[in-house]
Formats: C-alpha cells, structure tokens, sequence
C-alpha cells in the first residue's frame, strides 16, 4: 500500500489533550485539536509507584482518562464523518497506545497501520512532520 495516496488519518492523545489530522497524499487535508478541561493536572498513568498505596486515587486517574479517551473518539467520529479512510496511525505516550486502541471503532481498528511516539506540547509543523515521516 503506498499510504501517501491514500487518506491517512493520525490520532495523536496525550493525557489531557489530542491532534486529530488527516493526510490525504501526504499533505494536510484537515486537523483538529481537542482539550480536555475535566482531566486533572496530576493525572498520570499508574506507572507503579502509587500501586498499593491509594487505589481510590487510581481508580479516579483511570476512570479521567478513560472519559478523555471517549471523548476523543466521538470528536474522531465527528471529524471523519463521510470521509473514506485508508489508514490510521496513533501517537503519544507508549503507555497510552493500548487504551487508545481498545477505545477505537471497530471500523478504524482494523485500518490501524501503526503507531508512534511523540509529544503534543511541539509545534504543529512539528507534529505534522513526524506524521510525515510515519508514513515514509
């Protein structure tokens, strides 16, 4: 498949906020940008060091992220509605990788090509570019 003549779609979440962007023969067709004002500052993926001592507090984290990602996916949904898409890539944390895929349509599930690390605090040229070199 040669993705740059395709509709790419690239989900890009970090725990408070998402990049939506579609590439449509390697160039920007559309992009959005989503924030999440109910996450909480310090929400953090249970990296382990607060396992065992406060489940109430994971459970909370857990549960924000989780909405997040909803969110996410209905603000995808909207963002793609009637648009063919040939592929999906997701981008962000490792740790989130996982809980964005469980969160995806079917349908763009099965379109997932891959996935990438990256930050969301650079600019959009920036993120835009590694987008770009995802599909080279």
């Amino acid at each position: 498949m040669n993705t740059s003549e395709k509709i790419i779609l690239f989900i890009i979440v970090d725990r408070k906020k998402a990049d939506l962007f579609i590439l449509k023969d390697g160039e920007v067709d559309s992009c959005k940008k989503i924030m999440n004002p109910g996450v909480g500052k310090e929400s953090r993926m249970d990296s382990g060091e607060i396992y065992g001592k406060n489940t109430k507090l994971s459970h909370k984290i857990d549960n924000q992220i989780h909405r997040h990602l909803q969110l996410v996916m209905h603000e995808v949904a909207e963002f793609i509605n009637g648009k063919k898409i040939d592929g999906v890539f997701i981008g962000g944390h490792k740790p989130m990788f996982s809980l964005i895929e469980k969160e995806l349509p079917a349908e763009l599930r099965d379109k997932l090509r891959g996935d990438f690390v990256t930050e969301l605090n650079i600019t959009d040229d920036e993120l835009i570019k590694h987008c770009k070199v995802v599909l080279s």
